[in-house]
C-alpha cells in the first residue's frame, strides 16, 4: 500500500482486493494453508474415502466453502473449525470430516 499516506488515499481503494506475491507469503503448516495452495488436492473423508479434487475455496466471509469436483459433480463442504483433519502437502492431500450425510446428498 505503498503511497497511500492520507485518508483521501485510502478512501481511493477501499473495498477493493489485495493480493500479495505468493513468494513473500509466510510458509503454514499443519492444517493451515492458502487458499491457492490447495487447488488440485486429493480430497478424502474419513468416513466416506476419496471424494474427489479441490477446485476452489469460496471464500465467502458467512460460510467458506471447499469446492470438490466428484467425478463431474459439484460437492460443496463447509469451511467450519474441525473439518479439515490433515494436510499432506507432499501427496498433495487433504483429509477432511464432513458433517454426517453431507456428501452423499450431492453424489445420491
Amino acid at each position: 500500500l505503498e503511497g497511500v499516506n492520507s485518508e483521501v488515499d485510502a478512501k481511493k481503494i477501499l473495498r477493493n482486493q489485495v493480493f500479495l506475491p505468493a513468494q513473500i507469503l509466510p510458509e503454514l503448516s499443519g492444517i493451515k494453508f492458502y487458499d491457492h495452495e490447495v487447488v488440485d488436492f486429493e480430497v478424502w473423508d474419513e468416513k466416506k474415502g476419496f471424494v474427489g479434487k479441490l477446485v476452489s475455496i469460496i471464500d465467502l466471509s458467512v460460510n467458506p466453502l471447499i469446492q470438490i469436483d466428484a467425478e463431474g459433480k459439484e460437492v460443496l463442504i463447509p469451511l467450519i473449525d474441525g473439518v479439515v483433519k490433515a494436510l499432506d502437502r507432499k501427496a498433495k492431500k487433504m483429509t477432511i470430516a464432513a458433517p454426517d450425510g453431507l456428501i452423499d446428498l450431492y453424489l445420491a
